[in-house]
C-alpha cells in the first residue's frame, strides 16, 4: 500500500461536499482503479479553518505515526494570511461550540447583504492584483521552511498543492508559495492553473459560500492525478 497523508483546511475536509466527492478521495478511487498490485490509501487529516502553522502541528503529531510515503499539503486562498498576536489569542482559549444559526439567513443571506453592501462601497471591481505584504510573504517563508525540514528529517517527500479554481489577484501569492517551495525542494503543482484566472461561481457549492464544489474537486483531482504520477511522487500501479 502507498499511504499519501492529506493535509488542509475546509478545501480538504472537504466542506459543502460529500466525502466521495473531494478530490483526495477521487485520487484514491482513481488509482486503486487501474487493477495493480500496489494499493493506494489517501488519509484526509483536513480541517477546517486551520492555517500553516497548524498543517505543521498536525504532520507532526497526527500524520506521521501514519508512517506516510507522501505528503500532500493542500494550500487554499487565506494559508498566507497570518497575524501572530490575534492567533495569540485565537489559540490560548478552549474550543467552544457554536450554538446553532439558521444555515441560510443567518450565515448566506446575512453575509450576501454585507458584501453587496462593501460593493457599493468600493465601487467597480477593477480585477487588481492583491500586494503579497513582506509580513505575510514572510510567515509564508517560515512555515514552508519548517515544512523542508521535517522532509529532510523523516525523508518522506512532501507535496504543496495550491488548491483553488482561480487565479485572479493571487499570482503573487502563488509565486511566493512556489519560490518557498523551490528553495526547500518541496514539490509544488499549481492546481488553479486548469481553470480560468477570474473567480466563477460555477464552482461554488452555494452561491455566496465560495467552497468549492464536487465539480471543481473533480478538476482538482485532474491535474493532481498527472502531475503526481508524471512527477513520479506516486508510484504507477
Amino acid at each position: 500500500t502507498f499511504r499519501v497523508a492529506v493535509i488542509g483546511d475546509s478545501f480538504t475536509m472537504a466542506d459543502g461536499v460529500e466525502i466521495e466527492d473531494v478530490y483526495h478521495s477521487l485520487l484514491e478511487e482513481r488509482l486503486n482503479a487501474q487493477h495493480g498490485t500496489r494499493r493506494y490509501e489517501f488519509l484526509n487529516f483536513g480541517v477546517a479553518g486551520y492555517q500553516l502553522p497548524q498543517y505543521v502541528a498536525v504532520l507532526e503529531k497526527r500524520a506521521l505515526p501514519y508512517h506516510p510515503d507522501l505528503v500532500l499539503v493542500g494550500f487554499s486562498t487565506n494559508d498566507f494570511i497570518w497575524f501572530e498576536e490575534q492567533a495569540k489569542v485565537l489559540f490560548s482559549k478552549p474550543y467552544v461550540v457554536k450554538p446553532v444559526e439558521h444555515p441560510f439567513f443567518e450565515f448566506h443571506f446575512g453575509r450576501w447583504v454585507q458584501d453587496r453592501i462593501a460593493a457599493l462601497r468600493a465601487g467597480p471591481d477593477r480585477g487588481g492584483e492583491l500586494p503579497l505584504a513582506p509580513i505575510f510573504r514572510r510567515h509564508v517563508d517560515e512555515q514552508l521552511d519548517v515544512l523542508g525540514a521535517i522532509q529532510r528529517r523523516t525523508g518522506i517527500p512532501i507535496c504543496v498543492a495550491f488548491l483553488n479554481y482561480y487565479s485572479a489577484g493571487l499570482r503573487e501569492v502563488i509565486a511566493a508559495v512556489r519560490t518557498a517551495a523551490a528553495r526547500n525542494d518541496l514539490a509544488f503543482v499549481d492546481v488553479s492553473a486548469a481553470f480560468p484566472p477570474a473567480q466563477s461561481r460555477e464552482y461554488f457549492i452555494y452561491r455566496d459560500d465560495g467552497h468549492p464544489n464536487a465539480e471543481a474537486h473533480r478538476a482538482f483531482a485532474d491535474v493532481l492525478f498527472g502531475y503526481l504520477l508524471g512527477s513520479g511522487l506516486v508510484p504507477p500501479p
